[in-house]
């Protein structure tokens, strides 16, 4: 076959050939060490992006740390788009200041970790608390050329988002300004995470009458990314995960336990059950990682093998907010009921309409439960729909359910709630519910009370226990 070479078109032609020869003459090149490790790293970018991890750092650890490093890493982490705050300790600085400043220093009797807090000590508290909050600070601030942290401009962000009230007096010793968790201003905190902002935490809660108290770290972190619903809690430590006594890494233990953990020292096994208190809790992934190692949070959280020891909560039951998919689910455990008088009928298209009002157990995929919450003006709810699957009652589930319900009507600001039934009037009397009149319900639903139906008015104050 000729190659045409009449005109400059077909000499345009005429030059393809070649470069299509030459392309195809190219020998394959297998990827680079470097893309391999970036293909290797994306699906963990990927699945971490806009999620929210809770990082705790002991005073130990902010003493031994590579700080630089660590601080690069978390850098890091940020621009990945992962939500971060950060706990950090200072006990042994206190301990440390203690010894140098004060005379007559409050005697070392200690209740769960917690030491006796007076007057003087709090002065050293704050600190010491102060300076190590300045130390983190600076670190996240260094912004120079060809350092890992230029052009990452993190805001470093901290507030008196904890609120504390007195530990309180135990075996006749009072703990003074020793304080425990009472309440985390949620939204407020919310507000900041993200936008590349670290939320750095002190042990620190603050009372309504203006005074300061010291709080547990791990406690703090620990609350603090069960109410925020984080993704990962992850304590750093100063051991490369949990070992066994002979000195195997546990990489993965997976919760509740089949038998009994046996673990090389007492110091893991305090960590161990602080996870095992925040899987309880409803954080998913509880991660120990050390503090000693550099490079140890990007290898556990980018690498299958991990550094440290990952403690996951296999929940084989939940309660959660219902979805549009649960409608039939829903449909199927209240017509039942209906049929039987027990519940009042309500339509599939009703229950698909209100199906954000509902909240349903999940057992292995499966909705075995569900209740709904009607609001009003008058700041209390109708808890409805009530019904849980045959096959599981008489087993704590109904329970557990109201116990849900109450919860997220106190989260709702609401001041009670009432039910209507008409033949377990005793069980929910069992639940802390009293009989009312129908004069006491809300205008709108009193309204539409069928008399004919004479269902019995239970009603619960959702501001006490």
């Amino acid at each position: 076959m000729s190659i045409p070479t009449s005109t400059s078109s077909s000499d345009d032609d005429a030059l393809a050939p070649p470069m299509a020869s030459t392309r195809a003459s190219l020998p394959q090149q297998a990827p680079t060490e470097f893309q391999n490790w970036f293909h290797h790293v994306a699906p963990y970018i990927n699945q971490h992006r806009e999620k929210t991890f809770v990082l705790c750092l002991p005073g130990e650890g902010l003493e031994r740390i590579q700080l630089a490093s660590f601080a690069a890493d978390v850098a890091l982490l940020q621009s990945l788009g992962i939500h971060l705050a950060l706990v950090f300790g200072c006990r042994p600085q206190l301990e440390a200041a203690i010894q140098q400043h004060l005379k007559n220093p409050p005697p070392p009797i200690k209740v769960h970790e917690k030491r006796i807090t007076d007057e003087a000590t709090l002065d050293l508290y704050l600190k010491v608390c102060g300076k190590s909050q300045a130390t983190l600070s600076a670190a996240f601030s260094l912004g120079l050329p060809h350092s890992p942290l230029y052009g990452a401009a993190i805001e470093v962000l901290t507030g008196n988002w904890i609120m504390a009230q007195p530990y309180g007096v135990h075996d006749g010793v009072d703990y003074q300004f020793t304080g425990k968790i009472r309440k985390i201003h949620l939204n407020a905190l919310k507000k900041h995470l993200g936008h590349n902002r670290l939320l750095l935490l002190p042990p620190m809660g603050y009372s309504p009458t203006g005074e300061c108290f010291n709080v547990c770290h791990d406690e703090l972190a620990l609350t603090l990314a069960a109410q925020l619903k984080a993704e990962k809690l992850i304590y750093l430590t100063d051991f490369n995960g949990l070992r066994s006594p002979t000195g195997e890494r546990l990489r993965e233990i997976q919760l509740p336990l089949r038998s009994s953990l046996d673990l090389a020292d007492e110091n893991m096994e305090r960590r161990f059950r602080l996870a095992e208190q925040a899987c309880e809790q409803g954080v998913s992934r509880v991660h120990l990682v050390s503090y000693c190692d550099t490079g140890s949070l990007l290898q556990e959280l980018f690498t299958h093998e991990g550094s440290g020891t990952l403690i996951t909560a296999y929940r084989i039951e939940r309660i959660r907010t219902a979805r549009s998919e649960d409608v039939g689910a829903i449909f199927e455990l209240t017509h039942p009921l209906e049929a039987q008088g027990i519940l009042v009928t309500r339509s599939r298209e009703v229950v698909e309409k209100d199906i954000e009002k509902f909240s349903v157990i999940e057992r292995y995929g499966a909705v075995i439960g569900c209740a709904a919450l009607y609001d009003y003006p008058e700041r209390i709810a109708e808890l409805a729909c009530v019904a849980v699957a045959p096959e599981y009652r008489g087993q704590q589930k109904g329970h557990a359910l109201i116990h849900h319900m109450i919860q997220k009507a106190r989260h709702q600001g609401l001041h009670g709630v009432f039910i209507l039934t008409t033949q377990a009037t005793h069980w929910f009397q069992e639940q802390g519910f009293q009989l009312i009149g129908v004069d006491q319900l809300p205008a709108a639903r009193r309204a539409t009370y069928n008399a004919a139906r004479n269902s019995k008015i239970m009603y619960r104050d959702t501001r006490t226990p």
